[in-house]
């Protein structure tokens, strides 16, 4: 992930250490950053973690653990909060009528992932797209607009470190105040 500042939160809750990936050589990409934990400390965040994740996610913790995690309710909105911290984005989009109109967006290459973001956010649908470079992999977009997406900012608002709520708070108060 090339966030430092949503890496470096998820090292101080975790007790782990942020490290830089060096998968560039030449030096054409942002920097990305991940977190490494070990031993008690990653079986912790694994039982903690692993009852908030999706299936595929939480069948490989439940492979490492040899244990069976039951799912947290109301683990959706905290899942869909943490991956839109990471990988979406919240915008007020100028329109020529002159009100803007809200939209959240996630762009990824994992397609269960969008999809299930997608349900999540009661999206239209999912789109695939193909970058013109055949070095570069497909991926998938979903999106929601107007009251959808004020509905999910307003949902995932009480989950988002600062940066994200900054840009949500700004993206709802541009609508309100146009």
């Amino acid at each position: 992930m090339t966030d430092a500042d949503v890496v470096q939160a998820a090292a101080d809750i975790l007790g782990g250490t942020v490290n830089t990936a060096t998968w560039d050589k030449r030096g054409n990409r942002k920097p990305a950053f991940y977190v490494a934990v070990y031993g008690q400390k990653a079986e912790n965040a694994m039982l903690r973690l692993g009852p908030l994740l999706y299936s595929r996610r939480r069948e490989k913790i439940e492979d490492v653990l040899g244990a069976q995690l039951t799912a947290e309710p109301g683990r959706d909105i905290v899942w869909l909060a943490g991956l839109l911290e990471g990988e979406g984005y919240f915008v007020a989009e100028p329109r020529k009528s002159g009100k803007p109109v809200l939209r959240v967006a996630l762009k990824m290459c994992d397609e269960d992932v969008v999809s299930t973001a997608s349900e999540l956010m009661s999206a239209p649908s999912v789109r695939r797209y193909q970058p013109k470079n055949p070095k570069h992999s497909a991926y998938w977009e979903t999106k929601v607009n107007g009251r959808d997406a004020e509905r999910v900012m307003r949902s995932v608002l009480p989950y988002m470190y600062s940066r994200r709520e900054r840009a949500i708070k700004e993206a709802l108060e541009k609508r309100r105040s146009s």
